[in-house]
């Protein structure tokens, strides 16, 4: 017996993350919980572009002015790290009774349903639950949540900035501080480092990443930022001219 709650039903989405060339699928069972009205209580931020900007031009500032309008110079060169977190919206634990459709891979037929202990994805609270979570994390870590936008933070004693984009986190920090930070949330989540950008030379880092579907390229002259070229081609496929010929 449901009683007053309603079953949400459930689908497999398979998505890939790559392209045709080099493809890379990701399966997600997820909800189909249905969005009817626009619920604040529901609400998740996501950070303006500009945060993302910013760190890219700190990433290539050799000093900023402090609180006291001092200039504060870097002690250690600065790099970026580009982090993801796998199955970031299951971490959270639910706060209202749910109950889902189960998949058929579980063999148990008609007549059962399943209630949720952590989210998934798909619900309508997922985000902002997720985004409950990492403040959590990060003030276990030491960090202070920015006012400007509860997406960004930073770490007054190891000076690390960062942004998170989803499940998406943009690291800006000495080299060393970047590995004690992977290290401490992978205590608590399972990660992905994807990348550490710095400078050309610079032992262990890359000169070239892509992130949020922007190609970000470290020179001699300072980095570079341009949309990803796949891009081109959806569009391309999107108003179904493929294959046609360039005109003049």
């Amino acid at each position: 017996e449901l009683g007053d709650y309603k079953l949400i039903s459930t689908r497999w989405v398979d998505v890939n993350k790559g392209d045709e060339d080099k493809p890379n699928y990701r399966s997600r069972f997820v909800a189909r919980e249905i969005k009817k009205n626009r619920l604040e209580s529901f609400f998740a931020a996501m950070p303006p572009l500009t945060a993302l900007r910013m760190l890219v031009n700190f990433a290539v500032t050799d000093g900023l002015p402090d609180k006291d309008k001092q200039i504060k110079y870097k002690k250690t060169k600065q790099v970026l790290s580009f982090v993801d977190i796998s199955r970031a919206h299951i971490y959270p634990k639910c706060r209202r009774k749910i109950l889902i459709e189960l998949p058929e891979e579980l063999g148990l037929g008609p007549g059962y349903v399943g209630e949720l202990v952590n989210q998934i994805y798909g619900l309508r609270d997922a985000g902002q639950l997720w985004e409950g979570e990492i403040l959590r994390v990060m003030t276990l870590l030491g960090f202070d949540q920015g006012v400007s936008s509860p997406c960004v933070y930073y770490h007054p004693t190891r000076d690390i900035k960062i942004e998170v984009h989803g499940d998406d986190f943009t690291n800006l920090g000495d080299f060393y501080d970047l590995q004690w930070l992977h290290a401490e949330m992978a205590k608590h989540w399972t990660l992905k480092v994807r990348g550490i950008l710095g400078p050309p030379g610079m032992e262990g880092c890359t000169q070239s990443i892509t992130n949020l579907n922007r190609i970000i390229t470290w020179t001699s002259e300072g980095i570079e930022w341009e949309a990803d070229p796949r891009h081109a081609d959806l569009i391309v496929k999107s108003v179904g001219v493929t294959g046609c010929k360039v005109g003049t």
